[in-house]
């Protein structure tokens, strides 16, 4: 059919490093041919979160006092509850999601 594929791969997440990533696939899959590769552009873009980690917003001392009083309300509950085991766990992740692909 003609059709070529390169691929190419980046540890980073930047403009930069995307870029660069992408001229390799294109030198890859051209092997002679004239073509221009798709790559990121940087746009700027209503920002709809805040960047901040939400898993900082309390500190451990924080977490930990939320913790015993989630103890001290379950034990309020009945007097027949004996042991409580309350714990905290969050996930935090920065996900990079490109605007548009440019030509």
């Amino acid at each position: 059919s003609g059709e070529k594929t390169g691929f190419a791969y980046s540890n980073a997440i930047t403009p930069e490093a995307l870029r660069t990533a992408a001229q390799a696939a294109r030198s890859i899959s051209r092997a002679g041919q004239n073509g221009r590769v798709q790559a990121f552009t940087s746009q700027d873009v209503a920002q709809l979160y805040a960047p901040d980690n939400p898993l900082e917003v309390l500190s451990r001392a924080e977490k930990v006092e939320l913790l015993k009083r989630i103890d001290v309300a379950t034990r309020a509950l009945d007097s027949r509850i004996q042991q409580v085991s309350v714990s905290m766990a969050g996930v935090w992740e920065r996900i990079l999601v490109p605007p548009r692909m440019a030509a």
